[in-house]
């Protein structure tokens, strides 16, 4: 699969558990800013992630991450949300 209205893929290919990962680190993130403090603002959620993770921005993709780097997404979203439901978006 690429990105709308290019042959840019979206991501690496993923195993089986690659995938699995990936869908919970998504699973775990998007609420962020789907319906949570970064609602509607999904660039300012990657910008966050990419904070917390250590990472370039341009590098904050989750369907770029590894294993490792999912399970990082996952930890970092869970423990940070008490904090991001009191309005804190910092790093």
């Amino acid at each position: 699969m690429s990105h709308r209205g290019s042959t840019k893929p979206k991501g690496t290919l993923a195993n089986a558990e690659l995938r699995e990962y990936r869908i919970s680190a998504h699973a775990s993130f998007d609420p962020l800013w789907q319906t949570g403090p970064f609602k509607g603002q999904r660039k300012a959620a990657y910008r966050w992630l990419a904070g917390m993770l250590g990472l370039p921005v341009k590098r904050t993709h989750i369907g770029m991450f590894d294993i490792p780097q999912c399970k990082r997404v996952i930890e970092v979203v869970n423990t940070s949300s008490r904090n991001l439901k009191g309005g804190d978006t910092k790093c």
